[in-house]
């Protein structure tokens, strides 16, 4: 039985429900829940970070062939086993809270990526999906003891590209320029 238990209806988007845990090496496990962006339903947090690995090189090629070559991790969805992207799945490690369910939009798992239509459609409404989200999360990986902007700056605009505009957020991150501009970002 796939976790995917229907095919979403156009007015539609799968959420998922991050279990808590008080233990942070405790395996994570997820449900999905439909809801509608027509009417009521749970709050949920939109979250957006890199599908490749968290710190790069300046080396496109080696960008695409580690993501092509990296191992999945393994999180609990629907009582199955999925694997995932090691960013993802620290992500996820990150965010989970001791105590509450956190409800996430998270692209990779929320969208049946084996689903073409299903995917077109989701992209299509991406936008109501930002929009209608309490706040968005931005993942970068875990902070590294040696910050290179350089390195940083490029994968901050590619997240923020795509959503240029939203609220001038494009020309905040040109004008950052060392690691305690970019300080506060944690708490976006």
């Amino acid at each position: 039985m796939s976790f995917y238990d229907r095919p979403l209806a156009n007015n539609e988007i799968r959420l998922l429900l991050l279990r808590p845990s008080p233990d942070p090496t405790a395996p994570i496990e997820c449900d999905p829940e439909t809801r509608s962006l027509n009417g009521d339903g749970p709050a949920y947090e939109a979250l957006s970070y890199t599908w490749g690995p968290p710190y790069p090189s300046h080396d496109d090629a080696d960008i695409v062939f580690s993501c092509y070559n990296e191992q999945p991790r393994a999180i609990t969805l629907r009582g199955q086993e999925v694997g995932v992207k090691s960013n993802l799945y620290d992500c996820l490690l990150r965010f989970r809270s001791k105590e509450t369910t956190r409800v996430l939009w998270v692209d990779a798992l929320c969208i049946n990526q084996q689903d073409l239509e299903e995917r077109a459609q989701q992209v299509s409404i991406m936008s109501e999906v930002y929009k209608q989200c309490t706040s968005a999360l931005i993942w970068l990986g875990e902070e590294m003891l040696e910050l290179d902007v350089s390195i940083i700056m490029p994968l901050f605009s590619s997240i923020v590209d795509p959503m240029s505009g939203f609220n001038e957020f494009d020309k905040w991150l040109s004008a950052a320029s060392s690691q305690t501009s970019l300080t506060g970002v944690n708490t976006l």
